[in-house]
């Protein structure tokens, strides 16, 4: 193979002794993956996350923590992933064990709600009005699923587990906080009063990040805090 000095240049054209120089290289702000991430192995990644965040919480009392992560699918589609835990119940005590499984509703009824995929591009958004934006749909769907047990408490012709008013949250370009009555007075405004936090989360790879750090360490008794995270592979829902 000829030198690259020489590369398009013929014998007779000793007058040019141009040389190419070296070329310049510099990191990707973000790495191109060479291949999908399995989701086993994103979930496993969630759960480590999962697991950071119950051992910083261990502290408070009565707390649902999840983890919802959207990401691309390798069919072309956008997926949620989720994971969930909880701290601080009493296994001995039936109330305090009807509060985690009404929490467990609420996070499942927000998590489905038709909506909520949409908000994560808002939410991981640099412009904080628009992330703002995006957590002010959060709010929605968290008011959506209070009047959607409304709804099915009325035809099982039962109380509802939850209530609460979306007008009552606060939202901010990384957070939104919704006060929420669970038990079997919620209906009427009375009873446990649980706040229902979502965070943004930065981290990657089974990690938490120094801001959710600090929402941990701020963590009040009687929380569910749903923390987002935006995973940047391709995640291959066949593995």
């Amino acid at each position: 193979m000829a030198p690259l000095a020489n590369i398009g240049q013929s014998e007779d054209e000793e007058g040019d002794r141009s040389t190419p120089l070296p070329p310049i290289l510099a990191p990707l702000e973000k790495q191109v993956e060479a291949k999908p991430l399995p989701y086993t192995e994103a979930i496993l990644q969630l759960q480590s996350t999962l697991k950071k965040t119950i051992i910083s919480s261990a502290a408070a009392q009565q707390c649902l923590v999840a983890i919802n992560a959207c990401a691309k699918s390798t069919d072309g589609k956008a997926v949620l992933l989720a994971c969930m835990d909880h701290t601080g119940f009493d296994p001995m005590d039936p109330a305090s064990m009807a509060n985690l499984k009404n929490l467990e509703l609420i996070e499942a009824t927000v998590r489905t709600h038709h909506g909520f995929l949409k908000l994560v591009d808002l939410v991981f958004s640099q412009t904080p009005s628009i992330s703002k934006k995006g957590m002010k749909i959060v709010s929605t769907c968290t008011g959506d699923a209070s009047d959607k047990e409304s709804s099915r408490s009325h035809t099982a012709r039962e109380m509802p587990k939850f209530a609460m008013k979306a007008s009552r949250s606060h939202d901010t370009p990384k957070s939104s906080t919704t006060p929420a009555y669970v038990g079997e007075r919620a209906a009427a405004m009375d009873g446990v009063v649980f706040q229902l936090k979502t965070n943004v989360d930065n981290s990657t790879g089974g990690s938490i990040c120094i801001k959710t750090s600090g929402v941990l360490n701020r963590l009040e008794d009687n929380t569910l805090l749903r923390f987002l995270v935006e995973q940047d592979r391709i995640i291959d829902m066949s593995k």
